[in-house]
Order: structure tokens, then C-alpha cells, then sequence
């Protein structure tokens, strides 16, 4: 009688099916869900933003590319960066894939939200009292981008800018951006967008 050498009841580890599993994103959304709505008002769209960096303050008003040449030395690309510096919300020591969604108040759209300064997604947490569970992530530009895209794979629609928790309680629409008409921008063309809807 053949004689059987493997351990019965083991299940022995895959180091590549390990590595593969270890490299799929999380599933994107912080899970329960909010359960809350959010009122929300799209401004009417804006022209595609100008490829380059734009002028740092005092300098000259170049433009596109040239702007990119202009001001392509160290400090000035820090400057760029800084001013690109998003944060979202995420479950306190998780992956930025763990981020709340709301509901349009209609119930019919789904929702994420982006803060364009550290203070303001702080403030929202402390208002909502959210900040022994949640904590403010910053993403670069390129973060950004990915996180964007992970965000309308998995059907989310809009994505509110800064927006004010006391407003939302009340009923007041937040700004927001459909993520559909970022789909083929570049990280510089977001940001700039972003920054319209920011505007007064």
C-alpha cells in the first residue's frame, strides 16, 4: 500500500499567491458606510485647467509650459507641491481605501469628501466628533489621482470639497466635483479644478 508522506489537516503557504494578495488594493470605502446624507450643489463646470506651474507670487505670469521652465528649480517645486497637499478622512491606522461615503440627500448618488488644508479636515472631525476614530491623511498629487480612481471604480459619483459638517447638518448644499469629468485629467489639471471650486 502506497505510503502517504503529507501531513493531513495542513494547509502549506503559497509565497506567490501570498505576494499577489498582498498587493490588491483594499476595497475602497470605509465599511458600515455613514449612513448620513449630504446635500450637495455642482458648480457649473470650469475650462480644463492650463498645463505648468503657476507663478509663484511676485514673479512673472508665464504660462504652460514656460511656466514649467520658469519655475523649475528646487524651491519653487516645493512651493508646487505644498500647494497641491490634499487630505481626506480615513479610520484612524488604516489604509486610505477605509474613507467615509455619504448619500446625496436624495439617496441616489454616493459621496467622498477632500480637504484642501489640514486645519479643515481636523475641524470637521472635531464638529462631527469623528476624532478619536478618524484622522486626517494627506495625499500627494499622484495619491491623489490613484485614490480618485479607486473612488469611481467602485461607483462613487461626486466628491465634495472642503465641506462645512454644521452646514451639512443643516441641510446646506456642500460644492462638489463628479468625478466623471476627472477621468482623463492629469494630477496638475485636478488640483486646479479643486481650486476653482474653492473660490468664493
Amino acid at each position: 500500500m502506497p505510503k502517504n508522506d503529507k501531513k493531513q489537516g495542513v494547509l502549506e503557504a503559497n509565497p506567490a499567491r501570498q505576494q499577489r494578495e498582498s498587493r490588491r488594493p483594499a476595497k475602497f470605502g470605509e465599511k458600515p458606510e455613514t449612513g448620513e446624507t449630504m446635500r450637495i450643489f455642482k458648480k457649473p463646470d470650469v475650462a480644463r485647467p492650463v498645463t505648468g506651474r503657476p507663478p509663484v507670487e511676485g514673479g512673472p505670469r508665464a504660462e504652460g509650459v514656460a511656466a514649467d521652465r520658469t519655475y523649475g528649480d528646487a524651491a519653487d517645486t516645493a512651493q508646487w507641491r505644498g500647494m497641491q497637499e490634499a487630505f481626506i478622512l480615513v479610520r484612524q491606522g488604516q489604509d486610505r481605501a477605509q474613507t467615509p461615503i455619504w448619500q446625496t440627500d436624495d439617496g441616489g448618488e454616493r459621496v467622498i469628501a477632500l480637504f484642501t488644508s489640514r486645519e479643515k479636515a481636523i475641524l470637521y472631525l472635531q464638529t462631527a466628533d469623528w476624532h478619536q476614530t478618524h484622522e486626517p491623511r494627506s495625499l500627494s498629487p499622484t495619491d491623489l489621482g490613484s485614490w480618485l480612481g479607486d473612488a469611481r471604480a467602485e461607483g462613487v459619483h461626486f466628491m465634495a470639497i472642503d465641506p462645512d459638517r454644521l452646514g451639512q447638518v443643516h441641510g446646506e448644499a456642500q460644492s462638489v466635483v463628479a468625478l466623471d469629468e476627472l477621468g482623463d485629467w492629469s494630477d496638475n489639471e485636478i488640483h486646479g479644478k479643486i481650486q476653482e471650486v474653492v473660490k468664493p
